[in-house]
């Protein structure tokens, strides 16, 4: 397992890990599952209703592979991606954690993508989004977004009945516009920095597969045969 060294971006302190090897098995895996719902409605004796039945499959992949120290590991992907047995493989997993003030610390992690090196092929596990997304995420808690509300409820309500209240109102635009804008830049920092860093380690992993395939490939030396001699 290897780790970069850690990146700082929209306020945020990120890193990766990698964990790369050559498939030793790999399985599909199939799961159902089934939600229903019904309604049924009498009057007098007679009635009716009608139901609803869903069901959803999800299909993952256990992979077993080999790190280059010769340890075996397990992962399993829920996506159905396309690996086989001998293929090198790079696991990448994201790490990140933002400081929010006086609120608690925001931290989010997971494998992120899957690197088949054998065809030069990255697959998504996990978007860079959706970990940016989590971790820029707008710096309030429940509490406070019903005080909002409830401020926007009051200074409506003098609006319409007094005449008065624009002032608040507008503060409180003001100050959400300004909070969405500062969560969307910091969102795209950390986004540009996930990006840039993933493909580094992309081109890094391939450079060196590519090296271990021109690498000459050293074949063992013969043992020297025994001479068979007569007892004098």
């Amino acid at each position: 397992m290897t780790t970069t060294a850690p990146l700082l971006a929209g306020g945020a302190t990120l890193s990766f890990s990698c964990l790369e090897g050559t498939v030793i098995k790999t399985d599909q895996r199939s799961d159902s599952y089934t939600t229903g719902s019904g309604r049924v409605l009498v009057l007098e004796g007679t009635g009716g209703g009608n139901s609803q039945v869903s069901t959803e499959v999800v299909i993952s992949r256990d992979i077993w592979f080999n790190d280059r120290e010769g340890q075996e590991h397990h992962v399993r992907v829920n996506k159905d991606i396309p690996v086989r047995e001998g293929q090198d493989v790079a696991f990448i997993y994201a790490s990140g954690e933002k400081k929010r003030g006086k609120f608690p610390a925001s931290k989010q992690s997971g494998l992120m993508s899957l690197y088949v090196l054998s065809t030069n092929t990255s697959y998504t596990v996990r978007s860079l989004n959706d970990l940016a997304v989590a971790l820029a995420r707008p710096y309030t808690t429940a509490s406070m977004e019903l005080g909002t509300l409830l401020a926007y409820g009051m200074s409506l309500f003098f609006c319409l009945v007094y005449g008065v209240g624009l002032l608040p109102l507008g503060y409180l635009a003001v100050r959400d516009f300004r909070r969405k804008r500062r969560w969307r830049e910091e969102t795209a920092d950390v986004v540009k920095e996930l990006e840039a860093e993933h493909q580094r380690l992309l081109n890094s992993f391939y450079s060196e597969h590519k090296k271990r395939l021109a690498a000459p490939q050293t074949s063992p030396q013969p043992q020297p045969q025994l001479q068979a001699r007569e007892a004098t």
